[in-house]
């Protein structure tokens, strides 16, 4: 059995994967975690599993997709061993990507796919300066319905995004017209400014972290959203 985890409400989805390894691991299973590189050899593992008093196995591994190489036929039978396999179990977590980006979905496979709401991307779009009055109004909206620890990574990605497009780097899994609105909101914002946001982003984050910061996340980005959007 493959079960995929995937979508672009990390959080959520990343809190679903754990919940699985708990809930297989309360039903008896030795849960181990292994790298993407590593999933070819599930078959042999799973031969050590056989014996009658052997205790049962459920894999876990991480942006399995970016292993796939759908030409390679190898991969593609042991992918398929692996779903018609019901003693087999593999729980794939896939971070922030599309269930419609998966190379490795199939019919057979189990897709959850965890999504953001619409609200979100709205507030990113609405990210860039003298347009603070409206963003913030809109982020202290959003901040009651989802974790701000969504929202912060939600802005560090398309912080990153605009940088990427400002020093004409490739994005990958990009539509053309998610490269268009980038690129309209990319115009909207100096290079220095942008990469200031990152660099204050980093700090916030690293001072969360270590228990260090003077505010909590969502004083701090509101203290930073008034000093560059202003």
């Amino acid at each position: 059995m493959l079960k995929i985890i995937c979508g672009q409400n990390t959080i959520e989805a990343y809190q679903y994967f754990l919940d699985e390894k708990n809930r297989l691991k309360k039903a008896g299973f030795e849960a181990i975690e292994i790298d993407p590189q590593q999933f070819e050899e599930i078959i042999f593992w799973q031969k050590d599993n056989l014996s009658l008093f052997s205790q049962k196995k459920a894999f876990f591994t991480r942006n399995l997709n970016k292993k796939i190489n759908k030409k390679n036929e190898k991969q593609k039978k042991i992918i398929e061993k692996i779903i018609d396999d019901e003693t087999l179990i593999l729980i794939d977590f896939e971070e922030d990507l599309e269930k419609r980006e998966l190379k490795i979905a199939d019919k057979k496979a189990a897709v959850k796919e965890f999504k953001l709401p619409t609200s979100i991307f709205n507030l990113l779009d609405d990210l860039y300066p003298k347009n603070l009055s409206s963003f913030i109004k809109s982020f202290t909206l959003l901040s009651k319905k989802i974790p701000e620890e969504l929202i912060f990574y939600m802005i560090t990605k398309r912080i990153r995004q605009l940088l990427q497009i400002k020093f004409n780097q490739k994005i990958e899994n990009l539509q053309s017209w998610q490269f268009r609105k980038l690129n309209f909101q990319a115009k909207l914002w100096p290079k220095e400014k942008l990469i200031k946001f990152y660099e204050s982003l980093f700090n916030i984050e690293k001072k969360i972290k270590t228990g260090s910061a003077p505010f909590d996340l969502k004083e701090s980005l509101e203290l930073l959203f008034t000093y560059l959007l202003s």
